[in-house]
């Protein structure tokens, strides 16, 4: 449901609002929602009704086959929804209450896989034997078939000297044999159904043994690890596993060799901190008779992991995020739940994620125009004990690519780069497939299953999402980044289209045309006023005259100033350098959701409010802040006015300008230091507002103070009559 309401979500006959209608030529499709989510993650009741009658989903599938698909068959998309679903019903009983406590766990335990496809686990083409001994949700262990092969039927993307020395320690470890012979490893299923083919006939290819090792299947089930093997390996295979027989491309393959060389030769890996990859230097592949490159039989040969990796403590996301059916939440969820403060933990959480994982791919393409087809499947992250994220470990380099620029800067040095094909990307490419695999398919998945679809949570963490790509923006100026906060819609890649249609993404002759557009998430958060400046109020108090206008650079003497007074930096702990502070103040000017402001006593500066949208802010969690609510810290930075009046109706009327500057705004909230007595007391005095409780932030115990706008304007409006 969710993939075919991505792709067809801008059809007239789609209707989404307390369940799904969808309009047919048989009669309305009704479907029962639970949530519904800001990204696209819903989830459903078990009602599904055409015309009131119950139905199933696979008739469901045939009705929407039937009013939305064309050039594929009918009978064998139900029939790959159907065996999809039966795969993930055994998978699910096979594991039972089974937890994920290592690397190897959380790539055997991927039992549903991409949660925008109508059949993720079609795996067409296997028995059900051969599922239970092959795929890894269930036994998922091989040991290698070896053969060897002739110079005339082999070939590589290396010499075949250097391809025996790369192979060498493999050998060794599993073959223990010595020989002068091109040595190649094979998956069972691969070299049987290469040899029930007939293409080898005539070939000096024969088997001469299997290995010694066994070897366990990872996620996409064609790719093997050994904890002990000096490589992993990843095999084509004869399967339909969702929208194309999974066979590698030598075209594709080679890349892995050309970005490891960029990377290494470059040392561009060392600059962008937290990111290991996984190289795919290599591959071997056979060539029939005619010297045709067999494509069902390329082996793709990746790095093992670097001994400093701790595989105990290292996970594979797309597993960690995947919510099964009866658990109600993903296993990243169910850890962060049993903290006290659980929004709290699920946003630091988060926010580690972005700076460890997101920064460091989003910087490799920034910084050096390569991008990673970073979706879910070929992320692993490394944790520290309290499970967030110290690292992104990447892995799959065949959907490598480089954008305009990087080409412009590397084709004069590397050849290779000069007779790229199909991976050289344009800016509109950029947002399309760097855009849907990291942002669309990583992102909005990681964001959903940490809320478990619920819209409150979502929204924190997509507001979250956004401050970091403004903070991103405001350190690299991007097309990307724009296209990412300022579009109205974002590009996906349309798997149930794919499905429907019968396009096969490896082999079209534009991948673009399986792509189409979704409504922007960032885009349906509350709209940032950035830029503002000058005088934003003014009120005549009688005995003075109170103005609020924006903090700027030229303020800087008056706030450090400020800012090294005892009363002050007491509290607000800014003692710092003059070059310091203008970087602070440049930061804020930056801030999607910070609002400086210097209160001026006729037309005198004599203090500093800074104003923030409360859901934005570090106070979210610990408030329940609403989306339109907004904060303020303050000082006072002048001793003239300290025990006067004026500090009253400072705060007053900065408090009646934030309820008034946005007619949805609540609520406004503060959290002064819990031994600052005098705001506090202030707190008591002023109209509509009111003390909570005392909390902890991590730096400080602070005071929850809140101010409410129907009781402000009521007490405001008495004490203005009187």
């Amino acid at each position: 449901m969710n993939s075919f309401l991505r792709d067809f979500h801008g059809d007239s006959r789609i209707s989404l609002d307390q369940n799904v209608l969808i309009h047919l030529k048989e009669g309305v499709v009704e479907v029962e929602l639970e949530k519904v989510s800001l990204t696209g993650f819903h989830s459903y009741g078990e009602n599904l009704r055409l015309n009131q009658k119950q139905i199933t989903i696979l008739e469901l599938a045939k009705l929407i086959f039937a009013n939305f698909g064309s050039g594929a068959n009918e009978k064998e998309f139900v029939h790959f929804i159907e065996q999809s679903l039966n795969n993930m019903a055994m998978a699910i009983e096979y594991n039972g209450d089974r937890e994920i406590s290592n690397y190897l766990h959380s790539e055997k335990m991927l039992l549903l896989g991409h949660p925008f496809h109508p059949y993720p686990k079609c795996k067409a083409g296997m028995s059900e034997k051969d599922i239970h001994q092959y795929s890894p949700e269930f036994l998922g262990e091989i040991n290698l078939v070896w053969i060897a092969v002739s110079e005339t039927f082999f070939e590589s993307n290396i010499s075949i000297d250097e391809y025996k020395k790369k192979i060498e320690n493999l050998i060794s470890f599993d073959l223990c044999l010595n020989s002068d012979e091109i040595l190649l490893p094979m998956h069972p299923w691969q070299w049987s159904r290469l040899k029930e083919s007939g293409v080898l006939s005539e070939t000096d290819i024969r088997e001469i043994g299997v290995g010694e090792n066994q070897y366990f299947a990872l996620s996409s089930m064609r790719s093997f690890f050994n904890t002990s093997s000096p490589l992993q390996m990843k095999f084509s295979m004869d399967i339909k596993l969702t929208n194309s027989i999974r066979h590698l491309q030598a075209n594709e393959s080679i890349r892995g060799q050309q970005v490891e060389t960029l990377l290494k030769n470059e040392g561009i890996e060392k600059k962008i901190n937290n990111l290991s990859v996984l190289h795919e230097p290599f591959y071997g592949v056979l060539k029939d008779k005619n010297g045709n490159i067999l494509n069902s039989s390329v082996v793709q040969f990746r790095e093992n992991f670097d001994e400093e990796v701790n595989l105990e403590k290292s996970y594979l996301l797309s597993t960690l995020c995947e919510i099964i059916p009866g658990l109600g939440e993903c296993f990243l969820s169910k850890i962060l739940e049993k903290q006290e403060n659980h929004i709290l933990a699920k946003k630091n959480w988060f926010s580690k994620f972005l700076k460890n994982a997101i920064r460091p791919l989003i910087e490799l393409y920034l910084r050096e125009g390569i991008l990673f087809g970073a979706h879910m499947q070929n992320i692993i992250l490394e944790f520290d004990h309290e499970m967030e994220p110290l690292k992104v470990i990447y892995r799959d380099c065949q959907g490598t690519g480089l954008t305009e620029k990087a080409y412009e800067k590397y084709s004069q040095k590397y050849e290779f780069i000069r007779d790229s094909k199909g991976n050289i990307l344009s800016k509109d490419d950029v947002n399309k497939v760097f855009g849907y695999y990291l942002v669309v398919n990583t992102v909005f998945q990681t964001i959903s299953s940490l809320s478990n679809s619920e819209q409150y949570l979502e929204k924190l963490l997509l507001t979250d999402f956004r401050t970091f790509l403004f903070s991103l923006r405001a350190e690299f100026k991007d097309d990307f980044l724009d296209y990412l906060l300022e579009s109205e819609e974002l590009y996906q890649k349309g798997n149930m289209r794919c499905c429907i249609e019968s396009l096969n993404e490896n082999t079209i002759d534009s991948p673009w045309k399986i792509y189409n557009k979704i409504p922007n998430p960032l885009k349906a958060l509350r709209q940032l006023n950035m830029g503002r400046t000058g005088y934003l109020y003014q009120y005549d108090l009688g005995y003075s005259k109170l103005s609020l206008r924006t903090l700027e650079e030229s303020d800087l003497e008056i706030f450090y100033k400020w800012h090294h007074q005892d009363f002050v930096k007491e509290f607000w702990e800014l003692d710092v350098s003059k070059e310091e502070l203008l970087k602070y103040i440049r930061n804020l000017k930056a801030s999607p959701y910070q609002l400086p402001l210097i209160l001026e006593k006729d037309s005198m500066p004599v203090g500093y409010f800074e104003a923030y949208w409360a859901f934005d802010d570090r106070i979210a969690p610990y408030c329940g802040a609403e989306v339109y609510d907004r904060g303020i810290h303050l000082l006072f930075g002048e001793q003239k006015v300290l025990r006067s009046r004026f500090i009253y109706d400072g705060i007053l009327h900065v408090t009646k300008f934030l309820l008034e500057d946005d007619q949805r705004t609540e609520r406004v909230w503060g959290e002064p230091r819990s031994d600052n007595k005098k705001i506090l007391k202030f707190a008591e005095k002023l109209p509509g507002w009111r003390f909570i409780k005392e909390f902890d932030f991590p730096h400080k115990r602070s005071a929850l103070i809140v101010c409410e706008k129907e009781l402000f304007f009521k007490e405001y409006n008495e004490g203005a009559l009187l």
